[in-house]
């Protein structure tokens, strides 16, 4: 899938995201266009001109897990429709009212942490600089500004609303506080069936077969569409972050980077003022818009296939 990431509700938000390597391989050509073949329901462009949004109330995309016995298998299982699917009832709601400004930053421990920064723009487009097509002079692109700061600092940038400077975190938690970590009970829950054992740790298994990152942003903070090479399993702890996502069959349509270009695997398309002449099927893009947000106590995960 292509995905439109956007963080909404100021100050900011709290996003843990499990990228599952060994959780979900298949074999077979599984028809992923389905959930995609519905009616347009509504016309919403929030505030993208082009996209089409279609709300997740017109999706069947809803699911309540059965009971709390075999959690993974029943992942499993759902991941096995090759859909996208917002799902509740996980351990994940007893991490809820562990993470909020205040706990992070009695977590995060004295110090500074790399801080991705920008002006002017709410949208991030990432930039690798190593890629080969950065030596072309015709090829323009700029690096995300990235600078260090305490926790503190952090949020205190992310809660200015006046300001039009933000900032966006992301790190692995193998490389945070051990403190945080275990903020992460029960976590094992997480892990694909296959990978249960007693006579392996549960740190072990997370840190041979998952990477998992905490992101943090300002208010409105929005990744430029891309797709990702690994399977998503976001969890919201705090605040919300609202999804737009596109199916494969639309790639086309989203104007994507090549491949050895800084910016590959995102789309070359401005959403706030789309250039209908370089772009001119961009307005045929589907959006399927999911808010996901710790809500009544029971945080919502989305899972991604890609």
């Amino acid at each position: 899938l292509i995905e439109n990431d956007m963080w909404l509700t100021p100050p900011l938000l709290v996003v843990i995201v499990a990228f599952l390597t060994g959780y979900f391989y298949f074999t077979s050509n599984i028809d992923q266009q389905a959930i995609f073949d519905q009616p347009i329901v509504t016309e919403d462009h929030l505030p993208f001109n082009g996209y089409t949004i279609i709300n997740e109330s017109s999706l069947d995309l809803l699911v309540n897990l059965r009971n709390t016995e075999n959690i993974s298998q029943q992942i499993l299982e759902i991941a096995h429709n090759r859909e996208p699917r917002v799902i509740r009832g996980t351990p994940a709601q007893e991490w809820i009212g562990k993470w909020n400004p205040n706990q992070v930053m009695k977590l995060s421990e004295k110090g500074t942490w790399e801080v991705s920064m920008q002006k002017g723009s709410k949208i991030f487009v990432y930039a690798n600089k190593e890629k080969s097509m950065a030596r072309l002079s015709q090829v323009k692109f700029k690096p995300i500004q990235r600078t260090s700061m305490t926790m503190k600092k952090f949020f205190e940038r992310a809660g200015n609303t006046s300001s039009k400077s933000y900032v966006y975190f992301s790190k692995d938690f193998r490389d945070l506080p051990p403190a945080m970590l275990h903020e992460l009970e029960p976590r094992g829950w997480l892990l694909p069936p296959a990978l249960h054992s007693p006579e392996i740790e549960v740190q072990e298994n997370f840190t041979a077969n998952m990477m998992w990152h905490l992101w943090m942003g300002s208010g409105g903070v929005t990744a430029q569409t891309h797709y990702d090479a690994l399977h998503n399993f976001f969890i919201q702890l705090y605040g919300h972050k609202t999804f737009i996502l596109s199916p494969p069959t639309a790639a086309n349509k989203l104007y994507l980077y090549p491949t050895n270009h800084p910016s590959n695997r995102q789309s070359q398309v401005d959403f706030t003022s789309p250039n209908s002449t370089l772009f001119a099927h961009f307005g045929e893009v589907p959006g399927y818009k999911i808010t996901l947000s710790p809500g009544d106590g029971t945080s919502s995960c989305l899972l991604v296939l890609m």
